[in-house]
């Protein structure tokens, strides 16, 4: 009997997802393809190792004898490459990142660049999109690293601090308020609002305040469009649609170019940190390492109030 690893990652991933659909879609084959690899592996030992139950798929009792097996082979394959590559100083392959729409427009994208500089082999792929989204990616394996606005709580998930952030009304420069030194909370019902969507760490940070300061859902704003990205809510604002709460990040840009004026708020607790995460049970790939590294160094010699 000849064992083959890629026919038994394919029988690994549908029994973990118990679904033939579902590891396809995990290990990027078509479903054709990871049917074949199961079918040729249950002709190498001779027997049934899955069970169609409904709509789940799930081992035998042979099916599970191999499954323990097969785990540990495929823990030793990855231990195998990842020590080699220490062993042999390879720097090559894929960096995953997620993070949410600050860090991930606004503060990764010079980093990776000077990350570049000094990996070249590695190539870095960027997923942009709210703080739940990339918990969930990294939680699932589908990220290598994320940058999030928020702090758990999250279930096998390591959070690192890294960058200030502090939260502002932004407002086009001819709003009623522009010229306002400061506002509070009980300014902002009674102007139309562009919120960002409820997975955003911004969301929750302004629910967050709102709740605390006045005992108010988020609700009780007059909420006149709900956007993904911190540039979409940026364009409304500067095209008329309303104002928003935004971090101070995020708009320095526009407002040195007078398109946006960006207006403390008093009153609330709106500073945040943005946070590194990664999967506490995954062990990250060399490259991987070498980027989680790079950015800490990188933030450390960061001046305390550009962070």
């Amino acid at each position: 009997m000849e064992l083959n690893l890629s026919q038994l990652e394919a029988f690994c991933k549908v029994a973990e997802l118990e679904s033939f659909s579902k590891a396809a879609e995990a290990l990027h084959l078509a479903q054709a393809s990871v049917s074949e690899r199961v079918s040729n592996l249950e002709a190498q030992v001779g027997c049934r190792l899955l069970d169609r139950l409904g709509r789940k798929t799930v081992p035998t009792d042979a099916g599970r004898t191999l499954l323990r097996h097969a785990l540990r082979l495929l823990k030793q394959r990855d231990d195998v490459v990842q020590e080699m590559r220490r062993f042999t100083g390879v720097q090559q392959g894929v960096v995953r990142i997620g993070a949410s729409s600050v860090p991930g427009e606004y503060i990764l994208p010079q980093i990776v660049a000077d990350f570049r500089k000094s990996y070249s082999g590695l190539a870095v792929a960027l997923d942009v999109s709210d703080s739940r989204a990339v918990l969930d990616q990294v939680s699932e394996g589908l990220a290598d690293v994320g940058f999030v606005g928020v702090a758990g709580p999250a279930k096998g998930i390591e959070f690192t601090p890294l960058w200030h952030d502090q939260l502002v009304l932004v407002v086009p420069p001819s709003h009623n308020l522009a010229r306002r030194k400061s506002v509070g909370l009980p300014d902002l019902p009674g102007h139309p609002f562009v919120s960002r969507e409820q997975g955003s760490a911004t969301f929750q940070a302004l629910a967050s305040a709102l709740a605390e300061s006045t005992g108010s859902p988020p609700l009780d704003l007059d909420i006149v469009a709900v956007l993904n990205s911190a540039t979409a809510v940026k364009n409304a604002i500067i095209h008329g649609l309303g104002v928003s709460v935004m971090s101070e990040r995020s708009v320095r840009t526009e407002e040195a170019a007078g398109l946006l004026r960006a207006i403390p708020i008093k009153g609330a607790s709106l500073a945040r940190n943005f946070h590194m995460v990664c999967a506490s049970k995954l062990s990250p790939s060399p490259g991987c390492v070498a980027f989680m590294n790079f950015v800490r160094r990188y933030s450390s010699n960061v001046p305390s109030n550009a962070r």
